[in-house]
């Protein structure tokens, strides 16, 4: 089955812009690609519209019709893909039917739950068969109450003290499974002395590190380590520690680590999930930004015929939860995405949504210097250089690749503002 993972021509990713209906300023409107539809699309449409608001409507007595009315869904646009589009079946070898379907649900059908509204758009139809949630736009008195960003890009710029027209360089300790807190320490020290904004955590860091006073000690002798790297240097490095479970404790353990100076937290927010992930950014309320892990997504985004296109699920669903960091792989390694995908959901993320600030997009996963240009090429300025062993494995030490990233960095910048220089005297 095609995937987005793949190298392979695209059909039908959103462009992270919203879909096509405008003036409904109070419905979610959702945009579907459904798959393998034999029959009436215009019925299949009105089934999800009907089944994701009412359940039924035609069967209902009278007396319940007109209470139910103002939550159905509305089709607002059938349309189907030219045969040339059409996905191929690999088992049988024939094309099949594919449609676009955009549907309006009433905002009073979701009030401001994060978790209501994706039972809204894609709850039991999810399961009905190859269906693929491909984008969602949401009212923008819900997206400003729903929270969004904390902190976002400008924030996290004035707060860490990355100049504008720079991309943030951030280290991926390896390892960290089985080292001590000191040991950790020690690694982020050579990376900070190196020139980099962020240390984090690996999303893998689990278990006895995980347990009572661990998290506490990483961000004491982290925090201890990028003030020794900070007075050799001038810069002051950031920890991003990652935010453990068990879910029943992870608002005591973020309340601890916040007022024990915590700069990041990492959450794996597909593990734990997106409403608490806005639960723990409406508590903080941007006193620690947040970085979203992709851990898990793939399960989710893996087909292009079912699940939520990438855009949607890791760009702006995750942005509207809090995140202020979201990570997804990279165009460039071996964990990848396509290009085109990448970029639509680093889009997802930075681009404009009233109400909402913009997320940091960090494309991840086997970055290495040589990609750094590319990177602020495809991505620009507004992204994340996210690398691990590409630092940490670098032949000189996590010191010398650090610094080397640092100047691909300032080589790649300078190389952008000389291009936008050009294109202002053209």
């Amino acid at each position: 089955m095609p995937d987005e993972r793949k190298p392979a021509k695209p059909r039908h990713e959103p462009a992270a812009t919203g879909p096509s209906e405008a003036g409904l300023d109070d419905a979610f409107v959702a945009r579907y690609l459904v798959t393998g539809v034999a029959g009436d699309l215009a019925k299949k449409a009105e089934q999800i519209a009907i089944g994701q608001t009412a359940g039924a409507f035609s069967d209902l007595p009278a007396r319940h019709k007109a209470a139910v009315a103002p939550h159905l869904g509305r089709v607002l646009s059938v349309q189907e893909a030219p045969t040339g589009e059409q996905a191929l079946d690999e088992a049988s070898g024939k094309l099949e039917r594919q449609a676009l379907i955009e549907i309006a649900f009433p905002a009073a059908n979701v009030g401001h739950d994060l978790g209501a509204l994706l039972v809204a758009c894609f709850g039991k139809v999810s399961m009905d068969g190859a269906i693929r949630w491909l984008d969602v736009s949401v009212p923008p008195r819900w997206a400003a109450r729903a929270g969004g960003p904390g902190v976002g890009i400008d924030g996290l710029r004035s707060r860490w003290g990355i100049p504008e027209g720079r991309p943030p360089l951030m280290a991926i300790l390896k390892p960290c499974l089985g080292l001590s807190a000191d040991e950790i320490a020690e690694l982020f020290l050579a990376a900070a002395r190196g020139g980099v904004d962020i240390v984090k955590d690996d999303e893998v860091l689990a278990g006895a590190a995980q347990e009572g006073d661990g998290p506490s000690r990483r961000v004491a002798a982290c925090r201890a380590a990028a003030e020794t790297a900070r007075v050799e240097t001038g810069k002051l490095c950031r920890y991003a520690v990652h935010l453990p479970g068990p879910v029943d404790e992870i608002f005591a353990k973020a309340e601890r680590l916040a007022a024990e100076g915590a700069d990041c937290f990492l959450v794996n927010a597909f593990v734990l999930g997106l409403p608490l992930l806005q639960a723990l950014r409406k508590m903080l309320d941007g006193r620690v930004a947040l970085m979203a892990h992709p851990a898990f997504s793939g399960a989710i985004t893996g087909s292009e015929t079912h699940g939520v296109a990438s855009p949607l699920l890791l760009g702006k669903l995750t942005r509207i939860a809090g995140a202020d960091l979201v990570l997804f792989p990279s165009p460039y390694g071996t964990v990848s995405l396509r290009k085109d995908v990448a970029l639509a959901v680093a889009r997802a993320a930075s681009g404009p949504i009233p109400g909402v600030a913009r997320a940091f997009p960090v494309p991840s996963a086997g970055i290495q210097v040589a990609n750094v240009s590319e990177i602020v090429s495809d991505f620009g300025t507004d992204a994340v250089v996210n690398a691990g062993t590409g630092i940490f494995g670098f032949p000189g030490g996590a010191t010398a690749g650090a610094l080397a990233f640092s100047r691909a960095i300032d080589a790649a910048t300078a190389g952008a503002r000389a291009t936008a220089g050009e294109r202002g005297r053209a």
